[in-house]
């Protein structure tokens, strides 16, 4: 994912955005085909309708860390 951020003003809020990099849609293409073959495997397809990065890249990250953990 990239992140953008911005800050209207110095010291208020700021606004912070996650974007699917160019990758992002190669792992999650393969990430969809795994879960086709094995359903157990969780796949965050309304996330991504929404476009709710923040989102996937939680779902990612689990996915990445309980693959690690098997290696």
């Amino acid at each position: 994912m990239e992140v953008s951020l911005n800050e209207p003003s110095l010291g208020k809020d700021k606004n912070i955005r996650l974007y699917p990099a160019a990758h992002t849609f190669e792992k999650m293409k393969r990430w969809e085909a795994i879960h086709k073959r094995n359903p157990s495997i969780h796949f965050p397809k309304t996330a991504i309708n929404k476009q709710d990065w923040y989102e996937v890249s939680i779902e990612l990250r689990k996915l990445e860390d309980k693959m690690e953990s098997k290696s």
